[in-house]
């Protein structure tokens, strides 16, 4: 019988341990590699790609003027796509409106969507994004005229108003993301003080000068399944107030309102892109107006809003 000696015990030893750190090394790159527990998130898209989303929002208020209160509802649908024209440093995407329906009901003074629903199909804007989702620019390619507005004469140059604006829905497709690797239970804020965009013509423009002032808290509560892709599951808290000035009719107006809202973000971090968004809000304002009319007006309401992935065409 053979006995090693103290030298080929440690040859031994050396190499069974050697091996032992190899086995180890590759069992956790393949953990790792299987069950990533932190992530990148980033918009992404390629040349040709087509998004296309449903959205419905349906906003309640309650206005109180001239000691009289009115309640006022206010439901609209959109189908819209997005094409991905080029990716470069930005990604720039082409939105075209397919579908819009809407429909309204209120009390005395209340005018519902001012968008002729046939005359908007079609219609087109340029959007350039970062990947981090912060929004970069917003163009008209085809805008809305006066007279493609419900219940307008080609003749008359009263200003359009921006109500009812797919743009401002569309918006909640792109969040911004954190510039850090996080996992489940991970959290990241975001602060914006901002002047309200305009759609570059898209929709018309209101006489208005609006600055945005808001916080909110993003929470990694999840991961999940949606629309059979792997999704984040992400909750969203939010608080913001809004001023903004303007004159309409001869009249000067100041309003003054502030809101808090919650979401919950579906986002598909290997394929970039955001697959369902649900937001309940809540605000309340007040408007001071001078000029011809000088009164002060309150109001309260709240909104819900969903956009949902209903078909996705990668290049």
């Amino acid at each position: 019988m053979y006995f090693p000696n103290n030298k080929s015990v440690k040859i031994i030893s050396t190499i069974f341990v050697f091996l032992c750190l190899i086995s180890f090394s590759v069992i956790t790159d393949s953990q790792v590699q299987a069950n990533p527990k932190d992530k990148n998130l980033s918009y992404k898209s390629n040349e040709g790609d087509v998004l296309i989303y449903e959205s419905v929002r349906k906003n309640t208020r309650t206005m109180e003027r001239g000691g009289e209160t009115s309640d006022f509802t206010t439901t609209r649908k959109y189908d819209f796509q997005l094409k991905t024209e080029k990716v470069e440093n930005l990604i720039c995407f082409e939105l075209t409106v397919n579908k819009l329906e809407t429909s309204s009901e209120g009390g005395r003074g209340f005018r519902g969507s001012q968008l002729d629903p046939e005359k908007i199909k079609g219609k087109r804007a340029r959007i350039k994004i970062k990947p981090s989702g912060e929004f970069i620019e917003i163009t008209a390619i085809d805008s809305i005229s006066v007279g493609e507005r419900r219940g307008r004469d080609n003749n008359r140059s009263r200003r359009p108003r921006r109500r009812g604006n797919p743009v401002n829905q569309l918006r909640i497709a792109f969040f911004q993301l954190p510039d850090k690797q996080i996992k489940v239970g991970d959290s990241w804020t975001e602060d914006y003080k901002e002047p309200a965009r305009d759609a570059g013509g898209f929709m018309g423009r209101l006489s208005q000068d609006r600055k945005v002032d808001g916080k909110s808290k993003y929470t990694v509560i999840g991961e999940e399944d949606k629309n059979g892709l792997n999704c984040y599951h992400i909750k969203v808290e939010s608080e913001y107030s809004i001023e903004s000035q303007g004159s309409m009719r001869g009249n000067e107006f100041n309003t003054e309102r502030e809101g808090e809202s919650t979401a919950d973000i579906w986002f598909a971090y290997k394929e970039g892109i955001l697959v369902e968004y649900t937001q309940s809000d809540f605000s309340e304002s007040t408007t001071a107006i001078s000029g011809e009319m000088n009164r002060t007006m309150a109001s309260s309401g709240e909104s819900k809003s969903t956009l949902k992935l209903v078909k996705w065409n990668p290049n």
